[in-house]
């Protein structure tokens, strides 16, 4: 931010402010105010939606034609003169508020830059007969006589009339309420005298007069003028104090940022003795401040370090005026500890000492250098080709570090001293690699983001091998650059893409026939390679979770712990990873477990896993590969532990139902999810399926996978209205594989919860076809 023009730091110099106004003619009703005038006025923002404030609301109705003159005068004027006036705000409680105004034009005096001071009524001086209450306060700065009702009688040196401007004669019979002085600061000034009559010894009285709107302070020093004589006149004074009140207002905000200080501060006299300690020098040193003030510094030092200062702190400090460096400080217990100490001398020879407890700082920087150490080491036995390059403020790049596995990568590459040669890499790299490889240098530093590149570089015999290049950047504050990086040979990687670029089309075919299967199927689909642990997972795997902006990839591979185990539920980790631990130590047969995952959302899913291990057409054993999916089944299993529930209390209710469900034989009972699946049914129902259908009926399948087609379009509209919660009786007949017809009266009734939620339907079906029944004849 620029400094503030001249005229305007002029215009705010030496002045006390209660707020500031901003003033555009071209919204001449409105000003714009600081937080602090409202405060003034008893107002805040919130009371006017802003700041924005109409200037006519809240100034007096007999001042309001004067203010609006005064904002058109100042705008028209060309001078750097400001305008000062007086003026009365009403404030909020709608009481009047004296105010000095001072008034400045600003952006080529398009506008005005205003501020505002409130005016202590209670302590302005009032003149007598036109005299300037300046020559007052000057008259009664020399040496005054009262009489015994505190009434002026004379004054001891009779100043210049002439040049006061003001005559003696106009003081002497007057009290200090009728020279003009408030009423406030008389009661205190006639406090003062009486005590002094009283007790016949020396009073001081302290007091702030508002002259010519600036706050002054004085002091009243009075006493008996003729001891010897019980009506005797006092004889006073009045001195301006005003610059020794700032002084003491400074020393207390000095004094207060030093108690508040987190570095310990103590002011040490020229003896060496400790005169003040600030809360946090004497925590530091495991003491209380009383125990240190009056104490001298060498009992807070050990012997070492008390050598230390007689031969070489204390000559520096008083040979150059200041000292910074690091000692041993002691604490109460006997304890040493690390601290940085600034001495400075005081005019007076004194000494301020600031201590800093250094040691968090140590201990930080020894687990940095140990943990330099480690990377240093890692680096070095790592077998992986791992360097750090560093480009200066300057511009200037090159390799600072390189692993014993980077050299012996690139022998030709190292110069004399045994160390990477940038100039020989980019002889050797391929031009076109070169280029991407600064572009990405560019945007590494401008983005912090990591450069990764396929590059080809010579060997000693100049043919180009393939060498995937990483580094990550790291920023420092002087302007360089840092990029700790690895280098991994690809050759056999990019000649093997090489040949297999010809099936590229067909395996994409085949890939995107397995990947659209799988998303309109809405499947999860995943891959486990058990030779390396490894997951391959597709994008609705994720996308079942809500996690597909973190996994983004149509296909990528991953760690089976990151991408399963850390989503499972606590109470299904262990038995999960142990089901899956059994499939793999056979792969025989069909893997298949339910178990919950973690949603994005922070909810959790219910997750259908099943799978395959794949095997070798010729030997018939195991490759180590397994394909299989992830299902959704959070709402079945909620349903199917809703039923559950329900079934339990049926049973517990009424011993009657297990007699229906499980003893005729031609009645069956199901119950579908909200997707037609089956959740439950009858043994008779299973039986039926079998015999009659020719199919198995099993929990997970859709109903309409049983049903014959002749009927499934009926069947399905009834299902569809049972779930929009109504409850009706149908009949159909099916055709069986026996060539007889069957006749069924059905009862359809929604699955509804406490919350009156739909969770499925359940069908109550008999098979009439053994019975005379007025609901069919023999042509239907």
């Amino acid at each position: 931010m620029g400094s503030l023009p001249r005229q305007v730091q002029d215009f705010f110099r030496n002045e006390s402010v209660d707020g500031i106004w901003f003033y555009d003619p071209e919204n001449h009703k409105q000003l714009w105010t600081t937080v602090p005038f409202l405060h003034c006025l008893g107002y805040t923002p919130s009371d006017f939606n802003g700041q924005v404030i109409h200037w006519e609301k809240m100034i007096s109705p007999q001042d309001r034609q004067v203010f609006g003159e005064m904002l058109q005068q100042t705008v028209v004027q060309t001078t750097d003169k400001y305008e000062t006036r007086n003026f009365r705000f009403v404030h909020k409680n709608g009481s009047l508020i004296d105010v000095y105004c001072k008034v400045h034009t600003v952006n080529n005096n398009s506008r005005l830059l205003g501020i505002i001071k409130r005016i202590k009524t209670e302590s302005v001086c009032k003149t007598i007969n036109g005299i300037p209450v300046d020559a007052i306060i000057q008259l009664i700065s020399n040496f005054f006589i009262l009489d015994g009702a505190f009434r002026f009688v004379n004054f001891l040196y009779k100043p210049d009339e002439a040049t006061l401007a003001i005559s003696v004669k106009d003081f002497l019979g007057k009290s200090f309420k009728e020279i003009g002085f408030p009423d406030l600061v008389c009661s205190a000034i006639i406090g003062a005298l009486n005590e002094v009559t009283v007790t016949r010894q020396k009073q001081e009285v302290d007091f702030m007069l508002t002259i010519n709107n600036v706050e002054q302070w004085f002091r009243l020093v009075a006493t008996v003028w003729d001891p010897s004589r019980k009506d005797s006149h006092l004889i006073c004074v009045v001195n301006n104090i005003t610059q020794h009140q700032k002084d003491e207002f400074n020393k207390s905000k000095y004094f207060s940022a030093l108690e508040n200080s987190i570095d310990g501060v103590a002011f040490l006299s020229t003896e060496g003795f400790c005169t003040y300690v600030n809360a946090n020098y004497a925590k530091m040193l495991g003491r209380d401040p009383e125990e240190l003030v009056g104490k001298h510094w060498r009992m807070y030092l050990s012997k070492n370090e008390v050598r230390n200062f007689d031969r070489d702190i204390i000559p520096t400090l008083y040979a150059t005026g200041s000292y910074l460096g690091t000692i041993q400080g002691l604490r109460k217990t006997g304890q040493l500890f690390p601290v940085s100490i600034s001495l400075s001398v005081t005019p007076d020879l004194g000494i301020i000492c600031i201590l800093r407890d250094m040691s968090d700082l140590e201990a930080m920087q020894e687990k940095l250098n140990e943990k330099n150490r480690l990377l240093v080491q890692f680096s070095k036995e790592v077998p992986t080709a791992t360097y750090l390059v560093e480009q200066n403020s300057s511009g200037e790049i090159g390799f600072t570090f390189e692993s014993d596995d980077f050299r012996k990568k690139f022998p030709w590459l190292l110069n004399n001293q045994k160390h990477f040669d940038l100039a020989l890499l980019i002889e050797y790299m391929h031009p076109e690699d070169l280029k991407i490889l600064a572009e990405k240098t560019e945007e590494s530093k401008l983005n912090q983001s990591l450069i990764t590149l396929d590059a080809r570089i010579k060997n000693e015999n100049n043919a180009y091998h393939w060498y995937n290049i990483r580094a990550q950047p790291i920023n420092q504050q002087d302007g360089s650059y840092k990029w700790f990086g690895t280098v991994e040979d690809i050759t056999e990687r990019k000649m093997a893409e090489a040949y297999l670029e010809p099936f590229r089309d067909k395996i994409f075919t085949y890939e995107s026939k397995y990947e659209s299967l799988l998303a309109a199927s809405n499947l999860g689909g995943w891959e486990y390679d058990a030779t390396n642990n490894e997951l391959w997972c597709s994008r609705e795997y994720f996308a079942m979770m809500g996690r597909e902006k973190e996994y983004p990839a149509r296909w990528a591979c991953y760690q089976i712990r990151e991408v399963w185990e850390d989503f499972l539920h606590p109470d299904d980790v262990e038995a999960a990873k142990k089901y899956f631990s059994a499939f793999l130590e056979n792969l025989e047969g069909t893997y298949s477990q339910e178990f919950r995952l973690k949603h994005a959302n922070g909810s959790w899913l219910w997750v259908s896993s099943r799978g395959k291990a794949l095997r070798n057409e010729q030997t018939g054993k195991p490759t180590g590969l397994i394909i299989g999916t992830h299902i959704d089944i959070t709402q079945t299993r909620a349903l199917s532990d809703y039923l559950m529930e329900s079934r339990k209390k049926l049973l517990t209710d009424n011993a009657l139902l297990k007699a229906i469900i499980d003893s005729p034989q031609n009645i069956y009972i199901l119950a579908l999810d909200v997707d037609f699946r089956f959740i439950a049914f009858t043994k008779s129902y299973v039986a039926y399926s079998e015999k009659y259908l020719q199919k198995e009926a099993v929990v997970g399948m859709s109903f309409f996978d049983v049903l014959p087609g002749t009927v499934q379009e009926y069947v399905r509209t009834n299902c569809k209205k049972a779930l929009k919660g109504e409850q009706f009786t149908t009949t159909y007949t099916i055709q069986s594989s026996d060539g007889r017809p069957h006749h069924f009266l059905n009862r359809y009734s929604p699955i509804v919860d406490e919350k009156g939620e739909i969770h499925g339907i359940t069908l109550f079906s008999i098979d009439l076809s053994e019975t005379s029944s007025p609901f069919f004849n023999e042509n239907e």
